[in-house]
């Protein structure tokens, strides 16, 4: 996932260093959230008010676009942050995003570390979205069959 994120803000934006994108500073100021959102959404997230300094401000910039334009839910409240929020985050934008690709690949990455709930939870909606992404697969396939035979 944290390559995904890195993809779009290097290549979009060469003033942001590798650096300045990790799990232990990019996401908890939110400038690294700002940025991601940017890259797809650039009307709509003012990059002139970023500051590294005012992280409430970012991340209510990037939460509020999130559901204004996204519909993602405010999972973090009072911008209590930490690792499984930001994963829980980047996940919901990268499945609006990024949707071409099954999000069960990601979610995996974090189930390790995750207590028995959190890793049944997770479990259960990777295999959602496996499904659904093979379903939508085979759909357009079986579209494309029925397509050829009618010609």
């Amino acid at each position: 996932m944290l390559d995904w994120v890195k993809g779009r803000i290097l290549d979009n934006y060469p003033s942001i260093t590798e650096s300045e994108i990790n799990f232990e500073d990019g996401f908890y100021n939110g400038i690294a959230f700002c940025y991601i959102i940017h890259s797809y959404a650039a009307q709509h997230i003012r990059l002139d008010v970023i500051s590294k300094h005012d992280s409430q401000d970012n991340l209510k910039q990037a939460f509020e676009t999130s559901w204004n334009v996204y519909q993602i839910p405010f999972i973090i409240q009072n911008f209590n942050i930490n690792r499984r929020t930001i994963v829980l985050f980047l996940t919901l934008l990268f499945e609006k995003l990024a949707p071409r690709y099954p999000v069960s690949i990601l979610i995996f990455f974090n189930i390790r570390e995750s207590n028995y709930f959190s890793r049944e939870v997770a479990t259960a909606f990777s295999r959602k979205h496996v499904f659904e992404w093979y379903k939508d697969q085979y759909t357009d396939e079986a579209q494309h069959v029925v397509n050829s035979i009618k010609v």
